[in-house]
């Protein structure tokens, strides 16, 4: 909980795979911490994006760990539009994301981002 906490979100999905090996022999436990990790992923998608307006490519990849990482892009209402040239990822504007011109970088923590959230809005 601490990794997620802090937005450490690479290491914690090595420490999340790793751990998967516990549950081999079980598939109904391996199929529920499979489902799991996607919702995880699509979760910590939310949550960036009602903080943030964009982020890298390359950084969402490692902190989301979802298959077919563009194809859930691109079907998201959430993504405005995928930068291929720069490769970001532009989030929908929002009354939090656009606070501040924030890109997203891994290891902000939630208690930072909440912050982010509750500030006054910018004038």
């Amino acid at each position: 909980m601490e990794l997620l906490d802090a937005c450490q979100f690479s290491t914690f999905w090595e420490v999340y795979n790793d751990s998967l090996c516990c549950y081999s022999d079980d598939d109904t436990l391996r199929s529920m911490a499979l489902e799991s990790k996607e919702s995880m992923g699509h979760s910590i998608l939310k949550v960036l994006a009602l903080t943030h307006s964009k982020a890298p490519l390359h950084v969402l990849d490692t902190s989301l760990q979802i298959d077919d990482l563009i194809g859930i892009l691109k079907e998201s209402p959430i993504v405005s539009k995928i930068n291929t040239d720069d490769n970001v990822v532009e989030f929908v504007a929002t009354a939090q994301n656009t606070k501040r011109l924030s890109v997203f970088k891994e290891g902000v923590s939630f208690s930072a981002i909440s912050n982010m959230m509750m500030s006054p809005e910018r004038e």
